[in-house]
């Protein structure tokens, strides 16, 4: 699980749930409600309607809620009476993957779709697949290589991480060498455009 802030202020907590789990649909309310209710910070004055929006994600591998067809469920706050949704601070997605369907790259019509196919099958996704998927998707490409280092051996993964160091420490140098040179004046350096 992971809360990630967004620049409105609005809180994503996402969370990738494997294993069923008795409570678990109390458990995303709980979350919700945790984050919602720290929003003020300490010591700050805070009015109740500086309160952001708390948007709760659950990926299950597992079937959440078996009376509901469809693979994707939002929830939110609603008058029992007129269904106005007037409480609009919290949401809730539950995305359960094996009611999703798709299992063809060409089948796949938005970025939901996408998301959801990446999840299900991104270890038996061929390249050519993975192309297809991402397009010009540049965040759905970097969740497919951070998943893909998790297929690293141990010695791909050293030998990624040695590389990386030796760039690292390349530029390290490089910045040193740069500020003494500013500080000694012999750097001319051009403002950014």
């Amino acid at each position: 699980m992971f809360c990630v802030k967004i620049k409105n202020g609005a809180q994503y907590i996402i969370e990738m749930q494997v294993d069923p789990t008795q409570g678990f649909e109390k458990r995303a309310q709980y979350y919700a409600a945790k984050a919602y209710g720290r929003q003020p910070n300490r010591g700050k004055e805070g009015k109740y309607s500086d309160l952001k929006e708390v948007i709760f994600i659950a990926i299950a591998d597992y079937k959440l809620f078996p009376n509901k067809e469809d693979y994707i469920s939002r929830h939110v706050i609603l008058d029992k009476k007129t269904y106005e949704h007037d409480l609009k601070d919290f949401s809730f997605t539950f995305i359960e993957l094996p009611k999703f369907k798709k299992n063809r790259v060409e089948e796949l019509s938005d970025i939901t779709e996408k998301w959801c196919y990446f999840f299900k099958h991104a270890k038996e996704t061929t390249l050519d697949g993975y192309n297809k998927i991402i397009g010009e998707d540049l965040i759905i490409k970097r969740a497919y290589e951070a998943l893909d280092q998790f297929n690293w051996s141990e010695d791909e993964l050293i030998t990624y991480e040695q590389e990386l160091k030796r760039i690292w420490d390349n530029k390290a140098v490089e910045d040193y060498k740069l500020e003494r040179a500013k500080a000694e004046g012999k750097a001319k350096v051009k403002p950014k455009e």
